[in-house]
């Protein structure tokens, strides 16, 4: 039995498990320099971009310890022929994957919500509302749900491309270039089930996204 992830390769399944705690780490990181910047400036677009990637941090940590115990419960099944921690196992993977959408998708949302401008959290509401409503009713859950991601990354990545045209400072270009990069690696995961190197190539861009987001608070805060 394989993890439900993203359509993710038997071959990087212990891999992928590391992967998601680099992500968390990595995610936390720039919640936390993002903290660090709205401490100065009390900006309420920097306490939510704050709180955004602490929930995209979760979602990538409750996904890892999730899938911990998924693998302890397929080892003992494999090892005594337990049919109860096979299903318990694949209960605990369907509910990672919920986790992982749930945190994930509110994260990137709240990033949508930002770059609108808007005050009035009923838009970030709908924005939530209407994504979990579709991937519910969805035959094609992370197919779906990489789409909808794609969508958000694109409408931020724009943003932040308009805002670097503005400013074409060093910050501006690396905010702009990690949410490019976030796109493409999401972009590549919404295609994995072609091919398992799209969800190897799509999570090392991503990463990389994260980093040049990382980057790029470091220097405000340094």
């Amino acid at each position: 039995m394989e993890l439900l992830v993203a359509d993710m390769p038997w071959w990087f399944t212990f891999s992928g498990i590391f992967a998601d705690f680099v992500f968390a780490f990595t995610a936390l990181f720039i919640s936390l320099a993002a903290y660090r910047v709205y401490r100065f400036t009390k900006q309420r677009s920097t306490a939510f971009f704050t709180i955004a990637f602490a929930s995209m941090s979760l979602a990538y940590f409750v996904q890892a310890i999730l899938h911990i115990f998924v693998l302890l419960g397929l080892r003992q099944a494999q090892m005594y022929a337990n049919l109860g921690a096979a299903i318990s196992s694949f209960q605990l993977s369907v509910l990672a994957v919920s986790f992982y959408i749930f945190f994930m998708i509110a994260g990137v949302s709240l990033l949508a919500y930002i770059c609108l401008r808007e005050k009035r959290p009923e838009t970030f509401a709908l924005f939530l509302l209407v994504s979990l409503v579709g991937l519910i009713f969805t035959s094609y859950l992370m197919l779906t749900f990489y789409l909808l991601t794609t969508i958000f990354l694109s409408f931020i990545a724009y943003f932040y491309y308009q805002r670097h045209l503005q400013r074409k400072t060093t910050s501006s270009l690396l905010i702009f270039l990690g949410f490019s990069l976030l796109l493409l690696g999401h972009f590549q995961l919404a295609i994995s089930s072609l091919s398992g190197w799209f969800y190897l190539s799509g999570q090392f861009t991503a990463l990389a996204g994260y980093i040049s987001l990382l980057w790029s608070l470091l220097r405000v805060v340094r």
